[in-house]
């Protein structure tokens, strides 16, 4: 509160008055019936005892700390400043007044204003000297002030005024007001204005200016901003007249954060994740493999790895690495084994990483003994481990008895002898030599002989074999003739045999067994001789007879096999002709016809009795063999085929079906039984049978019912199926799949069939559907209101109307337009539906339209139940528009076929509300100033530009160039008015004015969204705001261009920002501020 002395030359009873308030907007107004010189007496100055202390923000005070955590929370310092008055020297809202007039005349008055408050008191009829009070409770301290000195009586004295804050003595304003009648004079005190001046220095701090009286302010220090340190902390206080002071404090910042990591040490690539730690939790890890606070070496794999620690913010941060080695598993595979016998010597084992260890049956440091370990299949481990990581593998060893090959012993045989089966000791194992397979030998495959037969058992070291000798006696017997002399039985045959084991037996074919047959004819003599072990050959030989013709045969072979169309022809020459011949088989022609194929003798004797003995082969050709195969018709497609492949006769070939194809294969074939003839070059042929199956596909019988009534749908088809593979499958073309299809309209539709072969049957069957109901039905129509009108409808044979009459016809008086139905039936039942509706014209007119409109504005009145109008207006259209004056009433006559009607529409004419801006005012540059507005309910303001708001009533303007702005105003009525106010702008480049808010939050609200430099007298400047972590956020060199608290274009998150601002003023001086902005979501 400040307190200021006025006081009238000559002295007459000096007054007070009081509690006036810095900022506040006040006007006193002096009628004085006299010439006075008004003077303020001047106060003592006082000085202030400076200090501060920490305060909650509750308002309790606290010493300060001299030691703070680096993320403690900001604290509060608060100045103690002490006045000797007892009064501090910052502004408040609320007070009251007392002014006391000294030599004041009848009729005198005081008018007590303030900005945006308008006239408080104002009254005229004053008794002199009386004492006069004034209280205003809720004084704006950021408004500007006003006092104003007028007089209505001439007067030639000037007054000379001074205003001084009682406490401080400090001179607010002073000046001379030049007297003369109606004249005034006003001073203005700028809003905010403060007797004296104070301020912080040091690290992390941010000043909040005082916003009320009795509030020096508070300074926010942050250990965060300020960061590790000891930090000194300066309040000063100066004032204009000449006092200040300074008070100091100390704060040691300590960072409580310790990243110190704790040792890892190494780990192997297949080690599970692990938790990594800090002397100080809460913070961020980072590197390979990192993921929250764990680390995982099988993801980072094999190598060294740096990860980082950082806890803490800002100043606040502390961080460290560590190096975490991450080592590869060891290789412990193990190289193979092959089997081992129990006899081998021991081995040893190896592994793809040497140095581990080996365990199991037979191991003995890195070897195995297959004679320790034993028969059987053994498990062998290796360990290894390699810088502080362990693998192991295991390997099986299989150790086997040594096996025995001896072979059991086989006796001679013959070559002649079935396949004998070897065998040996130990099963199992390989034979070979000539006449094996797997285990068998085979005499006639190997041959007369001695045979080595190998055998082998068992792998590697682990094996055994043996061999055995097998002798195959195969004696061979060549025999050799002389001829018989001409018929005197002296011829002799001679048996020499070879291989196989003598002694030798002989068995002739006449019965002789010596060596030599004797005394013997002409003619064919066969042998068998048999050695010591049983084995036998025979052979045969012919004994000419001397003298005797010689003869030459040629044969024919037969055609195809089975024939007997081969031929053999003799031709002799020698001895006596004539010859007379004797086949085998009885022919006695030099040729011999119908032979099938063989061999056959002849006997060629001459005249003189010498007969010839000869021999000739009649081949047979070998036999045509057929096989034919088929693949069945689908579905009576006649898609079969039939496929006759040929071994054996003569290629090429010629082929004949019975269907007359003349290929191997033959297409197209439907069901049934075929037959092909296959004929070679020799023309020899056979005949095959093949049968084609068919896949006969289903048939379909169908019926219908059609539909009842037209338009019905209950039609219905019913399909009978035969033929084809059980199930059947149908599908209907409106999607029924039923043998059954019902529910059907009239139309046509599709059916297809399908059996378990997949085979198709589709058919149509046709829906039909009789002919409509047909009726007649009265016309709609038109009745006046109370008359009645018969309704009739025809060509039925029953009837049901809505109004439950059964009759062909209905009278019905209808109050108002009603639409009747009927239905009818015909002899089958079937329904048809129709309607009528009855149209009611009354005599009623309603009218509507803008029963309410604003003064100057346009009202439409709309007229309905009439077919022409006559408005009192004299127009005769449906609908008038009108623009009255004041409240008036219409009146319209209608007229339609049931007669004439009148009736009236009253409109109200609302006046337009008296909108008011307020009156046009100046303000300096960077001054806010709150417009109000009045007269309406809704407002709204044009432009936009510098406003805190545009759709409320007293918004905040800073423009910062002189601006008008448009008032729009809205009353409860919806009438609309406007008004203009222009606020002009002054620049006063002698001042030095500049201050950025230290506070503001940017939540999209309306208000305090955005944050300016506020000054004026500015030339130019440079404005950068930073992050706690130094960087830049936002720049700008305009003070019209804000900040939104954003970065990129996305909001920031709250938190405290620093500002530095340079520049210069328009007098030369120089910008330099620094401070602290904190963002408030």
């Amino acid at each position: 509160m400040i307190n200021y002395f006025f006081q009238t030359n000559p002295t007459k009873q000096p007054r007070a008055l009081n509690r006036l308030v810095i900022g506040a907007v006040l006007a006193v107004i002096f009628l004085l019936g006299i010439a006075l010189t008004l003077l303020v007496t001047k106060a003592t100055a006082q000085c202030p005892t400076v200090g501060f202390h920490g305060q909650t923000q509750g308002g309790s005070n606290f010493n300060l700390p001299t030691t703070m955590a680096c993320d403690d929370p900001w604290i509060r310092l608060k100045a103690n400043t002490v006045w000797s008055g007892g009064n501090p020297q910052f502004i408040t809202p609320g007070y009251s007044v007392d002014v006391t007039m000294v030599n004041s005349q009848t009729g005198n008055y005081i008018e007590l204003e303030e900005q945006n408050m308008g006239v408080w008191y104002n009254t005229g009829g004053v008794a002199p000297n009386n004492p006069w009070t004034f209280d205003a409770w809720e004084v704006s301290p950021s408004a500007i002030h006003t006092i104003r000195f007028c007089e209505t009586i001439t007067s030639s004295t000037n007054m000379t005024y001074t205003i001084t804050d009682v406490n401080s003595g400090v001179a607010i304003a002073s000046g001379t007001w030049n007297a003369s009648d109606g004249i005034c004079d006003v001073v203005v005190i700028p809003a905010g204005t403060l007797t004296g001046l104070a301020s912080y220095s040091g690290n992390g701090l941010f000043y909040n200016p005082p916003t009320a009286y009795g509030d020096e302010g508070y300074a926010q220090f942050d250990p965060a901003i300020a960061g590790p340190g000891t930090h000194t902390i300066t309040y000063s206080w100066d004032d204009q007249n000449g006092c200040s002071g300074t008070a100091t404090e100390t704060i040691t910042v300590t960072n409580s954060n310790d990243a110190t990591i704790t040792a890892v040490g190494n780990l192997c690539e297949n080690s599970s994740s692990i938790t990594l730690n800090a002397a100080t939790s809460g913070g961020t890890w980072s590197g390979t493999s990192v993921s929250g606070s764990s680390f995982d070496p099988a993801s980072a794999g094999v190598g060294t790895h740096i990860v980082t620690y950082t806890v803490g913010s800002g100043s606040c941060s502390d961080s460290d690495t560590e190096t975490i080695v991450v080592d590869a598993i060891p290789d412990a595979t193990i190289t193979s084994v092959s089997t081992l016998c129990t006899s081998d010597p021991a081995i040893t084992l190896n592994a793809a990483t040497p140095g581990g260890t080996w365990s199991g049956t037979g191991v003995s440091g890195t070897s195995f003994d297959p004679s320790v370990a034993g028969n059987g299949t053994h498990t062998i481990t290796y360990t290894v481990t390699s810088g502080g990581c362990t693998n192991s593998d295991t390997e099986n060893i299989v150790v086997v008895s040594n096996p025995d090959a001896t072979i059991n012993p086989v006796s001679n045989l013959c070559q002649s002898d079935a396949p004998v089966t070897l065998s040996a000791a130990t099963a199992g194992g390989i034979w070979s030599g000539t006449g094996i397979s797997g285990t068998t030998f085979d005499p006639a495959v190997a041959g007369g002989g001695t045979h080595i037969i190998t055998y082998t058992v068992g792998s590697g070291s682990c094996s055994d074999s043996d061999t055995v000798s097998i002798v195959i006696n195969d004696p061979n017997v060549s025999l050799s003739s002389t001829p018989e002399n001409c018929g005197a039985g002296d011829g002799t045959a001679t048996a020499t045999p070879s291989g196989g084991a003598s002694p030798f037996s002989y068995n002739w074919s006449d019965g002789q067994t010596t060596q030599t047959a004797s005394v013997l004819i002409a003619g064919n003599y066969s042998i068998t001789i048999t050695d010591n072990s049983g084995c036998t050959d025979t052979a045969s030989v012919i004994v000419n007879g001397t003298g005797g013709p010689a003869v030459l045969i040629a044969a024919t072979d037969v055609s195809c096999n089975g024939n007997a169309d081969g031929t053999a022809t003799a031709t002799p020459s020698g001895g006596t002709t004539p010859y007379t011949y004797l086949w085998t088989g009885g022919q006695t022609t030099a040729a011999a016809s119908g032979l099938s194929g063989g061999t056959y003798y002849i006997t060629v004797t001459d005249a003189g009795g010498c007969p010839t003995i000869d021999s000739v082969t009649v081949n047979e050709a070998t036999t045509i063999n057929l096989t034919a195969t088929t693949t069945d018709e689908n579905c009576g497609a006649t898609d079969g085929t039939a496929i006759v492949s040929v071994t054996g006769g003569t290629s090429p070939y010629s082929y004949l079906w019975s269907d007359g194809q003349t290929t191997a294969t033959a297409n197209g074939l439907s069901g049934g039984n075929y037959t092909v003839t296959v004929t070679d070059n020799n023309n020899c042929t056979d005949t095959a049978s093949a049968t084609v199956n068919s896949l006969g596909g289903p048939s379909v019988t169908t019926s219908t019912n059609d539909v009842t009534c037209n338009g019905g749908n209950d039609g219905s088809s019913a399909l009978i199926t035969s033929g084809g593979a059980t199930p059947y499958s149908y599908t209907w073309s409106d999607g029924q799949t039923d043998a059954t299809a019902t529910g059907l309209a009239a139309g046509n539709y599709t059916v297809t069939v399908s059996d378990a072969n997949s085979c198709t049957y589709t058919t149509s069957i046709s829906i039909s559907e009789p002919a409509p109901v047909t009726f007649t039905l009265t016309n709609d129509t038109s009745i006046c209101t109370g008359n009645a009108v018969t309704l009739t409808a025809t060509g039925g044979v029953s009837y049901l109307w809505s109004t439950n009459d059964t009759v062909s016809f209905i009278t019905v008086s209808p109050a108002s337009t009603t639409t009747y139905s009927v239905t009818v039936s015909d002899s089958s039942g079937c329904l048809a539906n129709g309607s009528v509706t009855v149209s009611v014209t009354t005599q009623n007119i309603s009218l509507a339209g803008d029963n309410s409109i604003c003064s100057g504005g346009n009202a439409t009145i709309t007229a309905n139940g009439g077919t022409s109008y006559l408005w009192d207006t004299g127009d005769t259209a449906t609908s008038i528009t009108v623009n009255p004056s004041a409240n008036m009433t219409y009146y319209v006559t209608a007229t339609n076929a049931c007669g004439t009607v009148s009736d009236s529409f009253a409109v109200a004419v609302n006046p337009l509300p008296a909108a008011d801006a307020g009156n046009d005012i100046t303000i300096g540059e960077g001054e806010t100033i709150q417009l109000s507005a009045s007269g309406g309910t809704d407002y709204s303001w044009s432009p936009s530009a510098d406003l805190s708001c545009v759709n409320c009533q007293n918004p905040f303007a800073t423009p910062t160039e002189t601006t008008s702005y448009i008032l729009s105003v809205t009353d409860a009525n919806g009438c609309t008015a406007t008004d203009t106010i222009t606020i002009t702008i002054t620049i006063d480049i002698t001042q030095k004015v500049i201050y950025v808010p230290n506070i503001f939050s940017p939540n999209a609200d309306g208000f305090n969204d955005e944050l300016f430099v506020r000054g004026s007298g500015i030339a130019f400047m440079e404005f950068i705001i930073y992050d706690r972590w130094g960087e830049k956020v936002f720049e700008t060199s305009d003070k019209a261009i804000g900040w939104e608290g954003t970065l990129r274009g996305k909001p920031m998150n709250s938190a405290v920002f620093v500002y530095v601002l340079t520049g210069e003023f328009n007098n030369g001086n120089e910008i330099d501020e620094k401070g602290s902005i904190t963002l408030i979501r």
